[in-house]
This record gives structure tokens, C-alpha cells and sequence, in this order.
């Protein structure tokens, strides 16, 4: 079973490929440089999209919209996950949204109160550091964890 999954955003959105329990690869779609809202929005969905369709996935799993501070990134989040299921759809794949705190739950994440959000990163940096040894960003190792929550998960 091939699994792609991702961290997404509209600047970076780290992924990662399994083939069954085997990470065969990480990254990182990196947009910073553009600073149109609307076209970064566009070839990140291109690049996803792409993604799809080059690398025939069994299911997709994805970071499911927690809530925001600020409406205008819950839109944004929003609308990249619509893309991301349309992608999908298109690809006749099914897919998988983990709400943040769902995933960290699934692989023991110490969360909730008084941890930071650079803390959680971390935590997934070591996690998979420790589960692959190998060191990656902090959103391809985001995306690495979600897949392997997915994975834990199916057993």
C-alpha cells in the first residue's frame, strides 16, 4: 500500500511517500518566495496535485483545519484542503484528515497546556529522527508523522 501524506500550507507544505510500513521519501514544497497570496495558493495546489498524480497513492493523508486565532488562515487552510480532497477525488484515491491533536495523540505527543507549537514541532522532529535516523525539517517531519500515525493506526 503506498501512502502520501502531507503537512500542508500555503507556504510549505512538507510530504512524505510510504510503501506500507517503509518511508521511501520526505520533502518539502517550499513557495516563500512568492508573495501573491493567490498564485502561491495555485501552484501549491499544482505541485499537491502533481504529487497525485505522479505517485498513484493507495490513500492520501492529510492535516485536517484546527481551529485558528485568525479567520483569514482558517480560510486559507480551508481551501488547500478542499484542494487536496479534489485532487483526490479526481484520482479516484481516498483520504484521511488527522485534526492536529489526533495524530500527536496516536503517537504520544506530550500536548495541551502550556506547550508551545515549536515545541510540538520538535517533538515531531525527534520522532522521527528516533522511528527513521534521519533528520528532516520540521514540516517534512510533520508530514512523515502524520503517515506514521495512519500507519500505527491500520495494525
Amino acid at each position: 500500500m503506498r501512502i502520501l501524506s502531507f503537512d500542508q500550507s500555503t507556504v510549505l507544505t512538507g510530504y512524505a511517500i510510504f510503501d506500507n510500513e517503509t518511508l521511501v521519501s520526505h520533502g518539502v514544497i517550499d513557495l516563500h518566495k512568492e508573495d501573491d497570496l493567490l498564485a502561491r495558493a495555485h501552484m501549491m495546489w499544482i505541485e499537491i496535485d502533481g504529487l497525485i498524480q505522479d505517485l498513484h497513492p493507495d490513500v492520501i493523508v492529510y492535516e485536517g483545519v484546527a481551529l485558528q486565532n485568525n479567520a483569514q488562515v482558517l480560510i486559507k487552510l480551508g481551501n488547500l484542503q478542499g484542494h487536496i480532497m479534489a485532487s483526490a477525488w479526481r484520482a479516484n484515491v481516498p483520504f484521511v484528515s488527522y485534526l492536529p491533536t489526533t495524530w500527536r495523540k496516536r503517537l504520544g505527543f506530550r500536548q495541551g497546556g502550556g506547550v508551545k507549537r515549536s515545541e510540538l514541532k520538535k517533538q515531531a522532529v525527534t520522532i522521527v529522527e528516533e522511528t527513521y535516523g534521519i533528520h528532516v525539517r520540521e514540516d517534512e517531519a510533520e508530514a512523515v508523522a502524520i503517515g506514521l500515525a495512519y500507519i500505527n493506526e491500520q495494525k
